[in-house]
């Protein structure tokens, strides 16, 4: 997981943040993606709608289950 996770950073220096959540969506965990969020902050902008889509749903999902509300909603409104 190391390896994707550097490969994703070296994405989000390029600021291709495409890439990078596109990997991360594909190959990481819950807790890799919430922080490559945490490092980009919103960037729902910058993806493509299908990608953006694919994030805050999993994120929906992984705050089903936690208690992470803030992050939710800054993504929420991103995406508007």
């Amino acid at each position: 997981m190391t390896q994707i996770w550097m490969r994703c950073i070296e994405y989000v220096k390029a600021r291709n943040f495409e890439q990078a959540y596109r990997v991360m969506l594909t190959y990481g965990d819950d807790m890799y993606l919430l922080r490559l969020m945490a490092q980009t902050g919103p960037v729902s902008q910058h993806l493509e709608s299908d990608t953006a889509e694919k994030a805050i749903c999993r994120l929906n999902r992984i705050l089903r289950n936690a208690v992470f509300p803030k992050i939710e909603i800054e993504m929420i409104e991103d995406s508007i």
